[in-house]
């Protein structure tokens, strides 16, 4: 883990609903890709994405709440819970890691080519 707190490397996933309160640390996930919403972090929960990691953390429902745009308890009067949303933050996320692979590919040269990349005729292996 990047020992700079202004500049976590993972965003810390806490377990939702231990019978003595303890925010316990379940799993972790790019500190970076969670920045990215920032503005929904702020309005679900009044604090910045570094506040939030500072005191723990999120569940996967809160996070799947900040990275969906949605509030969340309106998530839990749908039945949504952390289980039903650990699933679609990952799927997520490894879309958006996904996604910089390609960028990070275009950007050396490669095209895109029908929803796939391949290297551009002119680069070199």
């Amino acid at each position: 883990m990047n020992p700079d707190p202004h500049n976590p490397e993972f965003f810390p996933i806490i377990k939702s609903g231990s019978r003595d309160g303890a925010r316990r640390l379940e799993d972790k996930i790019s500190f970076r890709w969670v920045l990215e919403h920032q503005s929904q972090a702020v309005h679900n929960h009044g604090q910045s994405v570094h506040r939030l990691a500072q005191r723990g953390g999120l569940s996967w429902l809160e996070l799947w709440g900040v990275v969906s745009g949605q509030c969340p308890f309106e998530l839990m009067r749908k039945g949504y819970t952390d289980a039903t949303c650990m699933p679609k933050v990952k799927q997520q996320m490894e879309w958006w890691k996904a996604q910089r692979l390609v960028t990070a590919a275009v950007g050396d040269g490669a095209e895109i080519i029908g929803g796939g990349f391949r290297k551009s005729p002119t680069c070199r292996d």
